[in-house]
């Protein structure tokens, strides 16, 4: 008879006999090693002063080969128009930190009849830069570029030089790199766009913040950090409802130090110079900010710098939830500061570093004089709830395994959280430094860091996925910190899905069957962040009737059988509090309703119904409307289960007609995550 194994994904421990490497003891927030790309990576072009690496985000898989991508502005290159117009990189990488290759956009790139960016001289294209989610619904990530000097007035002229009020570019990717439709623009002249006013730097700073408003669409926080409001350069954030082209669903609301619950600002703070998502704090359902000041005196009398949690309301414009928290370097447990540090210039969510069930930062600083003059920094915070901080670890020239710097670098002028790129389940960071000299002056140079940290202590599988890690609360309006939305079964197929959510750090998935075990392993094709639904994994042996799924996050666990019937399942889990469920069973050919209840397991009731009867949809979560199990966010679309899906074969396996198939080799082959040996 013929079978079909499962998927094994094991994440191995020391007693299967590895060599513990020799910092092994180091501590949470240290550096195993650092890899720098710069003009010598391949496919990179820079000449003097472009600035590379002035800002960086995280793209996720792009091109598809399981390996996070980067996008790295360069903002004073000088392509198209002319002087300091502004370009992106988008850089494929490999898992050891070096470059694959590479596609840059700038004021010349066209795509046939498809048109780049719009840029003129000193627009500073690339200032900052975002994965805003895939907004036009061709399942790649798009990208919101900042361009803090356009000149763009509110009637659409231009302003003429050093109008500077600000722009944001959205681009719609190919999975090369290239554009897939034409570029679009955000400045003071957008239908329901900011109301900006002349020097403001709209677009120094911009972060995708998750769907704010329901609507299905990732939404924007930028930074305006020259805004005037109440005084001179005190500076504000405005919020940005998309829409899927590009545009603005509704009017922005801004947040300065006016807001109630808001910051406060004086004078030349330079508030919104760099913007974070940090994932929600203070478990009220909607994601909370970092944002930088760093021209904020702090303790000392210039430029020390400040960076400040904002608790978001799904309102903002009716203010924050709660008290902005400031860190300086006078907060309990914060960072030691001098003047013109500039502590803020960038800050990203590093995620759960120390496995507390807290979001942890980064923040740069790159005025730090440590390795010389403007050499720069970067702090690790360890943060607390309520936006205080636990402990602090500042990463410079003299940190071990760190980066190699020179006077001048301005290591920390950019940040971006990059995954899991080495595959030892901890976050890693790429660092831009846009004034190293490489082989001219200020030519720029990107660090990537693999970084030390303490692994989920409840994780027994490659994971990921899910998480705000607030394990007190999760905005579902119930007290379950795990959901699972649905588990399917496939009689054509035999693949089994589950679907599932945690606000509580990772998720373990495992299937049971009598005959064997597996732990469940993620779709190759989805990127592992947090605040998404994922989707888990394998398959049966055509001859199983029955299979357990069991799933656990940090606090809690779901557990339950499902029992076939020579029929494709689809179990759906709706409910304010706990489970409840409906379930549907489809065979083959034409079957009559029926209830059947299961005697050796009364704890289980399968209900066989015909295709053709509705399944409800489960309830609105976090505000994001379900119409079908679909997720319009970060990196992927989720699918419904239909009867033709054609197997996805995992590691070990392969497809022959239509069936996974185990390859069988005349010697063992061993698997770690993706990778085989």
């Amino acid at each position: 008879m013929l079978k079909v194994k499962l998927i094994f994904f094991i994440l191995l421990t020391m007693s299967l006999g590895f060599h513990v490497p020799s910092d092994v003891y180091a501590a949470d927030g240290d550096v195993i090693s650092t890899v720098e790309i710069n003009e010598n990576a391949l496919g990179i072009t820079l000449t003097n002063i472009d600035h590379f690496g002035h800002s960086v985000a995280n793209i996720g898989d792009l091109d598809g080969d399981g390996i996070n991508d980067l996008a790295v502005g360069a903002k004073r290159d000088d392509a198209g128009p002319g002087t300091d117009a502004g370009a992106v990189y988008i850089l494929f990488m490999n898992v050891d930190g070096s470059v694959k290759s590479n596609t840059k956009i700038d004021h010349t790139t066209t795509n046939g009849e498809i048109l780049g960016p719009t840029l003129r001289n000193d627009d500073r294209f690339g200032d900052s830069v975002a994965n805003i989610g895939d907004l036009n619904g061709d399942g790649i990530n798009d990208l919101a570029v900042g361009a803090s000097n356009d000149d763009t007035k509110f009637d659409d002229s231009f302003g003429g030089k050093n109008w500077n009020t600000g722009a944001v570019h959205i681009l719609f990717l190919n999975r090369d790199g290239t554009l897939a439709k034409d570029t679009e623009v955000i400045n003071d002249f957008t239908t329901n766009g900011p109301e900006l006013a002349t020097g403001d730097a709209f677009g120094i700073g911009v972060a995708n913040i998750g769907d704010l408003d329901g609507n299905g669409y990732d939404d924007l926080a930028v930074g305006a950090m020259k805004d005037n409001g109440g005084g001179s350069d005190r500076g504000a954030v405005h919020i940005l409802f998309m829409d899927e082209n590009g545009g603005l669903a509704k009017a922005t609301e801004k947040i300065d130090h006016t807001t109630t619950n808001g910051p406060a600002l004086a004078n030349d703070y330079w508030f919104g110079g760099s913007v974070a998502n940090i994932g929600d704090f203070d478990g009220n359902g909607v994601n909370d900010l970092a944002v930088g000041a760093n021209l904020s005196p702090g303790g000392g009398s210039v430029a020390t710098g400040a960076v400040y949690i904002l608790f978001m309301d799904e309102d903002p414009g009716n203010g924050l939830a709660k008290a902005t928290v400031m860190i300086d370097d006078t907060t309990t447990n914060g960072p030691t500061l001098s003047d013109d540090d500039r502590f803020g210039g960038s800050v990203a969510n590093i995620g759960d570093l120390d496995d507390d069930g807290i979001n942890d930062l980064a923040v740069g600083a790159r005025g730090d004089d440590e390795g010389g003059a403007v050499s720069g920094a970067v702090h690790i915070f360890f943060m607390s709830a309520d936006g205080s901080v636990d402990s602090t670890v500042e990463i410079n020239s003299s940190t071990d395994n760190g980066p190699t710097l020179s006077a001048g670098d301005a290591f920390g002028t950019s940040l971006a959280n990059i995954g899991d790129l080495n595959g030892d389940g901890i976050n890693d960071l790429a660092v831009g430094a846009s004034l190293d000299n490489g082989g001219g002056s200020d030519r720029g140079a990107v660090h990537i860091m693999y970084m030390v940290g303490t692994l989920p202590s409840t994780t027994t599988s490659s994971g990921g996925g899910g998480g705000k890690n607030n394990c007190d609360s999760n905005g579902f309006g119930n007290n379950n910190s795990l959901r699972v939305y649905q588990v399917t079964y496939n009689i054509k197929t035999y693949e089994v899905q589950v679907q599932a959510y945690s606000t509580c750090g990772s998720i373990s998935t495992k299937m049971t069957t009598p005959m064997q075990q597996s732990i469940l392993g993620l779709s190759l094709e989805q990127t592992l962040l947090d605040d998404k639904i994922v989707i888990y994994s394998g398959y049966l042996d055509e001859s199983e009737e029955k299979f357990n799924i069991s799933v656990q996050n940090k606090k809690q666990s779901f557990d339950e059988t499902f029992y076939i019937h020579d029929k494709s399942i689809i179990k759906k889990y709706t409910g304010d509090t706990g489970y409840t469920s409906e379930q549907q069973g489809t065979a083959l050919p034409t079957v009559t309703s029926e209830q059947i209840t299961v005697v050796s397991e009364p704890s289980v009731t399968q209900i066989v119904q015909t295709i053709e009867e509705s399944i409800p949809i489960e309830e609105q979560i976090l505000d994001e409307p379900l119409e079908t199990p679909k997720v319009q966010s970060i990196g992927y679309t989720l699918e419904p289960v239909a009867e033709e899906i054609k197997p996805q074969c995992g590691v070990g396996t392969k497809l022959v007609d239509g069936i996974c198939k185990i390859i069988k080799t005349d010697e063992p082959k061993f698997c770690f995550l993706f990778w085989c040996w």
